[in-house]
This record gives structure tokens, sequence and C-alpha cells, in this order.
């Protein structure tokens, strides 16, 4: 797999953070296996030492994720995401023809292990998701 220059990636970037356009199928993170990859907190180290990821994403999701520059940054992003003070938006394409206009779904959701998310009541962490479909395709 062909890895990408992190300076290409970059969407936005201050005195305290870089925020990069994260392409899919590369970790936000070192993962738990032997034969780790390349991930977007090593290519942040390579562009920035103190380099922290402050959210994650999925490895298969791609988008923007935001990336501190130093530990004050970090501690300070990362509490806004822990006390759930940032809002995320994300795009997907589905098959089949939906109208939603800001549908509300509250459902504790819980990963099941195998990297699939399932509602779960008793033991979900809380969910808050809108839906909105914003083009049909035929």
């Amino acid at each position: 797999m062909k890895y990408p220059n992190f300076k290409d990636l970059i969407l936005f970037e201050n005195d305290d953070y870089v925020v990069v356009n994260k392409p899919p199928f590369i970790a936000s993170l070192d993962e738990r296996t032997a034969n780790a990859e390349v991930n977007i907190l090593r290519l942040a180290k390579q562009y920035s030492e103190d380099a922290q990821v402050c959210h994650r994403l999925d490895k298969e999701t791609s988008g923007a994720i935001v990336i501190a520059k130093n530990p004050e940054a970090y501690r300070s992003l990362s509490m806004q995401f822990e006390r759930r003070k940032v809002n995320k938006t994300y795009h997907a394409v589905v098959d089949g023809q939906y109208q939603f206009d800001n549908l509300f779904v509250d459902l504790p959701i819980l990963n099941d292990g195998n990297k699939n998310v399932t509602i779960d009541r008793q033991e979900g962490k809380r969910a808050e998701t809108y839906f909105t479909s914003i083009k049909n395709y035929k």
C-alpha cells in the first residue's frame, strides 16, 4: 500500500493544531497487531514531534481528524471531545432511496468486539444521532 505524504493531507493548520483529511484504510493510532502499519499519528510525529491525535476515526472511515501540536492543545481539545462539547458530522453513501429530514435516533450502542456496533440498552453507551438526506441518486 502506498502511504500519503502528510503535507498533502493538511486541510488547516495554526500554532496549536493541524487538521488532516484521513484517507480510508489508514488507522488513526497504533493498532494492536504485531505487524502494525503506518498510521496518522506516526505520520504526524514526523511532521511535528509533539503531535497527538485528539480523536479517532475508524480505520475504514475517511474524514477530518484534528492533531494537536503541543500537550496543552491536546488536553484542551481532548477534554472537549470527552465532555461531548464537539459536534461531529458524518456523510455516508448508502444503497436505497431515503428521505430523512433531521430524523433523531437516541439509542445506546456497544462495540461487539468484532468491529460491529449494535444497539444494547443495558451495556451500550449513549449515542444521539440525527439523519438528514442530502441527495438521492438513481
